[in-house]
Parts: C-alpha cells; sequence; structure tokens
C-alpha cells in the first residue's frame, strides 16, 4: 500500500465527500476514477456522499496527518445524526460498515430507503457561509449540517439554504467529486418551495439538527426516549390517567396547530386522528421500529423542549413513565421512625379539576395521608407535601406528649411538622373529646 502524496486539511463540520473532491481538484487528475484509485485503490469505488466506505484504508494512506476512521465518521460524515435515536449494536455495525468496503448498505441498516422522510436531492449550501469560509480557508465547501432532511435554514446564519446541481440521485454524478466552488459556477434555486424564511419552528430544527451532528451522543434506548416523551405528555394532560393512555383526540389537533400545515405537508409529516399508522403513533407507543431524527425533533418542538433538555432529564434518571415516579414512595410524617423512609406502596392518583394536572395522594400504615401535584421535575419532589390529609396515630400521640410540655407553640409546630394553627385546631379537638 502506497501512502498519499498530500491530502486537503479537512475543514470543520466539512462533508467527508467534499474534501474528496478538494482532493481531485488538487491532485490534477481529469478522471475522478483516477482519484478513486487513489484514495481508495479501487477505481471502480463509488463516491457515496453521505457514507462514503473503506475509511480504514484511507486513513492508512494519509502520512503524516492522525485522521483515524472515527473521527472521519463523527466529524464528517451524517451518522451522528442518527446515532441517538437508534439502537447501540446498530451503530457498531454501521461504524464497521463504513470504516470497511460495503458503504451502499449504510442506508439500508438506517433504514434510509423506507423511510418517508427522504435525503435531500441536491447538495445545498448558504451565500453567507461562502463569504465566512472564503474569508477564514480560501475557498467555500459543502457543509454536512446544510444536507440534512428538514434543515432549510442555515443555523449559523438563518437564512434559506440554496440548492446547487449536484445531485447523489444523478447516475453520473454517483462517479464524480464536484467542489463547491465548481457548483457556484452554475444556476442554484431555492431549496424551499415556501416562504418560510422567518419560520422560528424551521430555525429550532436546524439548530437542533447541529446538535445532534455536534455532541456525538450516544444512544440512551428507544424505551428511555419514549419514556420521556410520555411523562412529558402527561404532565400536559394528554395522557388519561386511568388508563395511561394517550388522549390522541386531544393531542393531534394541538400538534398540527402548533406547526404550520404547510411545513408538515414539506416534511411529509402531516398527521390525522382517523389515520392510528402514523409517525406519531409509531413514536408514543412502545417502540418497535425507529424513527427518523427530524420526527423526534417535530415532537420535541410541541413540547417545548430540545435535544439537550431531554437527554439532561434521562441522564440524570428523571425519567419515569409514573408522574410521582416509581414507588414505594417516602413517608413525611415528621414524628414518625421511618420519616422520608420509602415505605409507602399506596398512591392513588387524580387529576386536578382546575389546572389538568395530575394529584398524588400517599397513605401510610402510620396514618399519615399527604398529596401534592405532579408531575415530580426534580428528585427534591419526592420530598414536598401539597396538603396534609390526615396525621394518623403515631402524630396523634406524639401530639399528646409534646402539649403537656412548656415549649413554645411555635417550637410545638416545628417538632410536629405542622404550622402552628394546626397546633391549635387539635387543642380544640382535644377539649372536645
Amino acid at each position: 500500500m502506497r501512502l498519499l502524496i498530500f491530502f486537503p486539511e479537512i475543514l470543520p463540520d466539512e462533508l467527508l465527500y467534499s474534501v474528496f473532491a478538494r482532493y481531485h481538484r488538487n491532485s490534477g487528475n481529469e478522471s475522478s476514477r483516477q482519484t478513486m484509485k487513489d484514495l481508495f485503490e479501487n477505481s471502480s469505488t463509488c463516491s457515496s456522499i453521505w457514507f462514503p466506505s473503506q475509511l480504514d484504508h484511507l486513513t492508512r494512506q494519509i502520512s503524516g496527518q492522525a485522521y483515524t476512521s472515527e473521527d472521519l465518521i463523527q466529524k464528517h460524515t451524517l451518522l451522528p445524526y442518527f446515532t441517538p435515536f437508534i439502537p447501540c449494536e446498530r451503530v457498531s455495525r454501521l461504524m464497521e460498515t463504513i470504516k470497511g468496503n460495503v458503504s451502499s448498505a449504510a442506508n439500508m441498516i438506517l433504514g434510509r430507503t423506507a423511510s418517508t422522510v427522504k435525503p435531500k436531492k441536491f447538495l445545498v449550501y448558504c451565500p453567507d457561509c461562502v463569504n465566512d469560509d472564503r474569508e477564514k480557508y480560501g475557498e467555500a465547501y459543502w457543509h454536512r449540517v446544510h444536507q440534512i432532511e428538514g434543515v432549510c435554514l442555515c443555523p449559523n446564519h438563518g437564512f434559506l439554504l440554496v440548492q446547487s446541481g449536484v445531485s447523489h440521485q444523478n447516475e453520473k454524478n454517483r462517479y464524480h467529486y464536484i467542489t463547491l466552488e465548481k457548483a457556484l459556477l452554475g444556476a442554484s434555486k431555492s431549496t424551499v418551495p415556501f416562504d418560510l424564511l422567518e419560520d422560528e419552528h424551521l430555525q429550532f430544527v436546524a439548530v437542533q439538527s447541529r446538535i445532534l451532528l455536534q455532541e456525538h451522543l450516544p444512544s440512551p434506548g428507544l424505551q428511555r426516549i419514549n419514556q420521556y416523551y410520555v411523562s412529558k405528555l402527561l404532565s400536559k394532560g394528554y395522557v388519561c390517567l386511568a388508563s395511561n393512555r394517550i388522549r390522541w383526540d386531544k393531542l393531534i389537533p394541538a400538534f398540527r396547530g402548533h406547526y404550520r400545515e404547510e411545513m408538515l405537508v414539506n416534511f411529509n409529516g402531516l398527521v390525522t386522528i382517523n389515520n392510528e399508522a402514523s409517525w406519531l403513533h409509531k413514536l408514543l407507543r412502545k417502540p418497535r421500529v425507529t424513527c427518523h431524527p427530524l420526527r423526534h425533533i417535530l415532537l420535541l418542538g410541541f413540547l417545548g423542549e430540545t435535544i439537550n433538555s431531554m437527554f439532561e432529564h434521562i441522564d440524570e434518571g428523571k425519567v419515569s413513565f409514573e408522574p410521582f415516579g416509581p414507588g414505594p414512595w417516602p413517608c413525611l410524617n415528621k414524628v414518625a421512625e421511618h420519616y422520608k423512609q420509602e415505605v409507602i406502596h399506596c398512591c392513588t392518583i387524580t387529576r386536578c379539576s382546575k389546572t389538568g394536572l395530575p394529584v398524588g395522594t400517599f397513605v401510610c400504615s402510620c396514618g399519615f395521608v399527604y398529596s401534592r401535584k405532579g408531575p415530580d421535575k426534580e428528585k427534591n419532589d419526592r420530598f414536598k407535601i401539597g396538603r396534609t390529609k390526615g396525621f394518623g396515630h403515631v402524630w396523634e400521640i406524639k401530639f399528646e406528649e409534646v402539649s403537656q410540655t412548656n415549649l413554645s407553640l411555635r417550637k410545638k409546630a416545628q417538632i410536629l411538622g405542622c404550622d402552628p394553627q394546626t397546633v391549635l385546631n387539635y387543642y380544640k379537638k382535644l377539649q372536645k373529646r
């Protein structure tokens, strides 16, 4: 195996295809097949735009630069965009596929060929990025974040992306390397068929897509992601507490009202109440299949969440299908020996008639009964009381002991874990007895 005499410096967020195109131009090769032979020692290798193959072979040929296959995949292909929403074993399989000789299988493993969210037909670019790149690096190049499905605006500048004449679906282009500078010499047109330049939802999609590319987030598992979504829907009143079923008749109209219909149609993301097999149904039911990251971003936008806020909750173990977390729950009877110990196994959940939020009522064997509104958002929420509904016999025995002392009213209340007025009320009860 021979080493390459030179290899272009890989620029930030540059699509690996773009690096190959700049190598082809700088090498002086007249034929793209000769460039393929230089890079991969195989002139019949297809120049896949999204997931090029044989990266192990390529990195061994690059002299003087410490590029690894993992670095190239994480920083210069689209794989990190998909990684958080596919099983870990599939991620490993994809990594080995791209490192090896069968890049065409990557799209099959990801399920992109069967997805209703289709890749862009043409490579796109941001005119402001072109100017910035020329000033910083001397030339423009293809950015990978611009090529992601659903990204219509540049996340850095907020301007509409422009469509080039370079198509990955063109049989001729499959064996050609075309730089952005060369593509700029041809005609171009807007990639978005409707006027959504100022649409905040398009900006949200672009920024969240960039986060997925740059953060290199691991897959937490489809089950945990599903639990996160259901817990958020529960807090907003879209899940029936009695049956734990999603209220589709309420959720779908609200979702469609959140986004412009034209945007959902363009993303092939329109959902209806009558269609129980939509992508939204698949995403929120038991996770049997994977869904495109764009679908997750749209749902997060509707919930008022972000990629980062979701992973923060999942990483800290805050996600639970139950609004008050899994039992048992702590007893908050301050005078009991088991104070703050998780000994309560009975929690009845109802819904607040005013706010629609879940209300949990916790009953301990010591007779102490308390309730609070949910859902719990922090770990310390488990130790909060919204309302005390009953003190129980253990508390009352302690009350009689304290009532016979000369302590101040405030001190007695502090010992009993209640307010002074409650102490006075119980004095009256004792007098009546």
